[in-house]
């Protein structure tokens, strides 16, 4: 870790401890403090200027410190996990941007990827057009923006179902009516690069819907999600995973201080990726109004041997692919200013196992120590 993301990371560590015990009013005097310091991201905003009705600068930083203890090896470390700044903005009242980088803490290699880079509109019956490189949610790991994740990292099933890159350049419309919303959208899903892609492979579609049943059951948060994906096939899709068709099921509920949070996925890939069918639990409950305990378990199968890639740092350490995955992991999470600034700490216990003896054989315990925050 670079001294400047090392600076950094102690700076927020000195706020989040001054937090913790200070007596009530001076806590509140340090919510006020951060709240200004956040609200200083916002630089222009008047909704009743024609032209521009807001100009902000955006952002996110992510640190992780890890140890990997597994049969096979074992490793260690620090790593900036995210680290994005960008512009986003609102123009002629219907219109929205938003343009963001992704950066390393090395100087000499400092600018990594665009993430957004789109331009939005908004009709007068609230649907909503993009045109861009945007955001593709789906599966419930693709829904959860990693500002807000409960656990340290995505599961498995965001690991392998969802794509690795979830910027992809394209088209989508998302609208609301009542309890259901609904959002569609075509990308172009050819070989990677930085920016927009090389345009050289073919394409997919997603068809997403959810309801939101909160309050007919008279819960705090009740939403179900239905996905689709739809991808045509070809080997310069080097954005994506190879799986022709994807559908996924999430349920998401909240009320008091407990909530639940599960996914059931599955896959038909192309080439040698095999199909793939797994689904995740996650109960979560809140210990107090700053301390959260998360639990979560996930498997994942794959039809063909060698399906199933492993997650960060278990990859470090076996970069072998397996058939058979599951995961069993325990988290706690702070919240010094709700999702905005938390440090989350998370222990989890992976075994995959490859039924050709290949390398993708792994057994191992992870421990991480994060540090989110955004703007």
């Amino acid at each position: 870790m670079s001294p400047k993301a090392h600076t950094l990371a102690t700076a927020v560590g000195i706020c989040i401890i001054l937090r913790s015990v200070l007596p009530t009013a001076a806590r509140a005097d340090v919510e006020a403090t951060i709240d200004r310091i956040y609200g200083a991201a916002t630089l222009y905003e008047d909704k009743s200027n024609p032209t521009i009705q807001k100009f902000a600068f955006t952002g996110r930083f992510q640190l992780d410190a890890y140890n990997v203890d597994a049969d096979q090896g074992n490793d260690n470390g620090w790593d900036m996990r995210r680290w994005r700044m960008g512009f986003k903005g609102g123009m002629f009242q219907n219109f929205d941007f938003k343009i963001v980088g992704d950066f390393n803490d090395d100087p000499d290699d400092f600018y990594k990827r665009l993430t957004d880079c789109y331009l939005g509109w908004k009709s007068a019956s609230g649907v909503v057009l993009k045109v861009g490189k945007q955001s593709v949610a789906f599966t419930l790991d693709g829904h959860t923006s990693s500002n807000d994740l409960y656990t340290t990292e995505r599961s498995t099933i965001g690991n392998n179902v969802w794509f690795p890159e979830e910027y992809m350049t394209g088209i989508s419309l998302d609208g609301e009516h009542d309890n259901w919303r609904t959002v569609a959208g075509v990308y172009s899903a050819g070989s990677e690069n930085g920016e927009f892609g090389h345009f050289d492979g073919s394409w997919f579609a997603l068809l997403s819907l959810a309801y939101e049943f909160s309050r007919v059951q008279s819960l705090d948060e009740g939403t179900v999600i239905l996905d689709f994906v739809y991808q045509a096939p070809d080997i310069d899709n080097t954005f994506t995973r190879p799986n022709e068709y994807v559908g996924s099921l999430s349920l998401i509920l909240k009320r008091g201080r407990w909530g639940l949070q599960g996914n059931i996925s599955g896959t038909r890939g192309y080439g040698s990726q095999g199909n793939l069918f797994g689904y995740l639990i996650m109960p979560l409950f809140d210990i107090t109004d700053k301390l959260q305990a998360a639990v979560q378990y996930s498997t994942l199968d794959s039809s063909d041997p060698q399906g199933i890639r492993l997650g960060r740092y278990a990859d470090r350490v076996v970069t072998g692919r397996g058939d058979d995955y599951r995961q069993f992991y325990a988290g706690l999470n702070y919240y010094v200013d709700g999702h905005r600034l938390k440090l989350q700490l998370g222990l989890d216990w992976t075994r995959m196992e490859d039924s050709t003896d290949s390398g993708g054989d792994y057994r191992g315990l992870g421990v991480t120590l994060a540090l989110r925050t955004h703007w």
